[in-house]
Formats: structure tokens, sequence, C-alpha cells
């Protein structure tokens, strides 16, 4: 898998004082790791747009960095979602089907599955804080939304196991 050649599965390492992030498997492109702090164990989700490497943990918190745009998977206990991140930290997004004329804003109201199986293409608007727009970024990609549900699956599991 590029981006994570240097991650084995099962690894668990150190990414910042007190913060352990191990992978624990791929499905279908969307890797999902734990992340393990005083305060409990936390699973993170991701995958890459097509062509672009696995974004791997930063260190602080669920966080990750790589190459971007990629599409996070956000598991609470309420209701999971799809959050797609651009190069800033504050970022929203517009998908469409493949071959669709028009877009709709991605939001945590979106419904998985509408997203899980499809291939789509998205927008993602970025910038460093909420109100810093001169440095915008705009980036479009294609993501395989292909075991979307299966993995959501897979993480409220972990979730109750307590992994």
């Amino acid at each position: 898998m590029r981006g994570m050649t240097s991650w084995a599965f099962g690894e668990e390492r150190e990414v910042s004082p007190g913060n352990y992030a191990r992978l624990i498997s791929v499905h279908e492109g969307w890797a999902i790791w734990s992340f393990e702090t005083a305060s409990g164990t936390y699973f993170g989700v991701n995958k890459p747009a097509d062509g672009n490497r696995h974004p791997a943990p930063l260190g602080v918190g669920q966080a990750f960095f790589g190459e971007t745009p990629f599409a996070s998977v956000i598991v609470q206990a309420t209701r999971p979602y799809v959050h797609f991140r651009g190069r800033h930290l504050h970022s929203k997004a517009k998908f469409r089907a493949v071959g669709a004329r028009f877009f709709q804003e991605a939001s945590r109201e979106t419904p998985l599955a509408d997203l899980d199986g499809s291939r789509v293409e998205v927008l993602v608007d970025s910038m460093p804080t909420e109100r810093s727009y001169s440095k915008l970024v705009k980036e479009q990609a294609f993501f395989d939304m292909a075991g979307l549900l299966s993995v959501v699956v897979q993480v409220e599991k972990l979730n109750r196991l307590g992994a």
C-alpha cells in the first residue's frame, strides 16, 4: 500500500508523547487505525484520493497527514459521517457521482449509503483558519467509495469490543 510501506499491520508507534498509533487493517483501500492515549482508545479511518498515497498519523489526536485530498470516516455514537480533508485544517467539500451534472455539499448529514460503492468526484476548499480566505486552496479529486459501510461496521465492532 503506497504511503504506508513503513507501517506493518499491528505495529504500534508512539506518534507524539503519550499518543500511540497502530495500523489495524486495510479494507478496499480504507485504512483503519487505532489511537491509544491516557484517555482511551479511538479509531481513525481514511482513504486517499485516486492516485495518492495513504495518509499516516500526524501524532496530534487522531489527525493524519499526507497527500490531499483524502477521505476520513468519523464514527461517532450518534451518526458516522465522511469528511473530505484538504491541505489545510478548515475544509468543506462538495461531491457528485462520476457522470452526474451537479455537486452537493458533503456534510455530517450526508447518508453514507449515498456514497458507499460509488465513484465520486470531490471538490475541497480549505484554509489554515476559518477566515483566511487569501490562503484558500481548491483541490479536485476522484474517490472510489467501495467498502465505506463495511468499514464503518468494522469500527463499530471495535468500539463495542473496546479494542
